[in-house]
């Protein structure tokens, strides 16, 4: 692999890496590194993926959040799946070969590593019954809303590509339900409305004050991804 094309989806997953001032075009990392932020959902994915091909990218990968499914990830945690699935029953293959590395490079003390497969969703799975319900029918370990499509371009292209997703909210965990409200395609909130509509709903207080734990637990893990983002690119045996 001689360029690497990272695509995030949301801005507060790309601050690690870069100032994440440019979106939806790629910008240099290291002279074999790329990055884009994307914005949300498969569209997006496609597109943004596609740009990092015709920026020379010859790899592609998926670095970001996820929701877990699986009562057995917790935030943190660290899926680098081998599959990803949509409600659709497709199935797209990650690279297996770079898919390994990755988990044999990456140790992390607090948090587990996991191969399990990723479901893409459609739309945000907000709450902790509809994690449960994908849980049961697909069995995924977590829920992201890029991933298949990126992987399905890059088998397309036959160029390699795989997936890093961080958990941010358990599987028991539902949302405040004002919050995809005040958020926009990349994840931005602006901070005075949210204190204002989180004062308007004192009862939902602890749900946000929970998520904002559980985001640093998530930025912990993609802190060491951003690290040194040589050791993300593929190496051949």
């Amino acid at each position: 692999m001689k360029h690497l094309g990272i695509i995030t989806p949301l801005t507060t997953e790309a601050r690690w890496f870069t100032k994440p001032s440019i979106l939806k075009k790629p910008v240099s990392l290291t002279e074999n590194i790329s990055l884009i932020v994307s914005g949300e959902g498969k569209v997006n994915a496609r597109e943004a993926a596609l740009a990092l091909l015709n920026n020379g990218a010859d790899g592609l990968l998926v670095i970001g959040m996820a929701g877990a499914l699986s009562p057995e990830l917790s935030s943190g945690d660290l899926v680098i799946p081998d599959n990803i699935m949509t409600d659709s029953n497709r199935v797209f293959h990650c690279h297996l070969e770079w898919s390994e590395q990755l988990r044999e490079k990456y140790k992390l003390k607090k948090n587990k590593i996991t191969n399990s497969p990723l479901f893409t969703s459609d739309e945000v799975i907000t709450n902790s019954i509809d994690k449960i319900g994908l849980y049961n029918q697909f069995n995924v370990c977590a829920v992201d809303m890029e991933s298949s499509a990126v992987v399905a371009l890059a088998n397309e292209q036959k160029v390699p590509s795989t997936v890093m997703r961080v958990i941010i909210d358990p599987a028991n965990y539902s949302f405040p339900d004002y919050l995809l409200t005040l958020t926009n395609e990349f994840g931005d909130v602006p901070v005075l409305r949210l204190i204002m509509t989180a004062l308007t709903h004192p009862q939902q207080l602890n749900k946000l004050i929970q998520l904002l734990n559980f985001y640093h637990h998530a930025s912990e893990t993609l802190k060491i991804l951003s690290k040194r983002p040589e050791n993300l690119i593929a190496s051949h045996h």
